[in-house]
């Protein structure tokens, strides 16, 4: 489980199921993204947020599911690609409140 913020408006945490020390090319993953609205009212849609992969290919994805007042999650299915470490999930989220960004890196052999 690892947490990776760099904006006050909306915190990412990501979750890796049966997390690896280390991954190679073609091993498939599922993360979960969460994210927490650390504002009041967020005008930005959660399915605006953004997601930029290095060294990996998203190849499944679920919609967006309220966990709580303030928190969403989804999850993602990714196949390593790359052969340079690490391979590097972003999500980024935009709007006149700093939005966020948060990332995960799995390094691969």
């Amino acid at each position: 489980m690892l947490w990776s913020v760099d904006s006050a408006a909306c915190d990412f945490h990501f979750e890796v199921n049966n997390p690896k020390a280390v991954y190679s090319t073609g091993d498939e993953v599922v993360i979960t993204v969460s994210v927490m609205l650390t504002h009041r009212v967020c005008e930005i849609e959660m399915e605006e947020t953004q997601f930029k992969v290095d060294g990996m290919d998203i190849i499944g994805a679920t919609k967006w599911v309220q966990v709580s007042s303030k928190i969403y999650a989804r999850k993602f299915k990714i196949r390593i690609t790359g052969n340079h470490s690490p391979a590097v999930f972003t999500a980024l989220r935009e709007c006149e409140k700093d939005g966020g960004k948060g990332s995960l890196e799995l390094k691969i052999t």
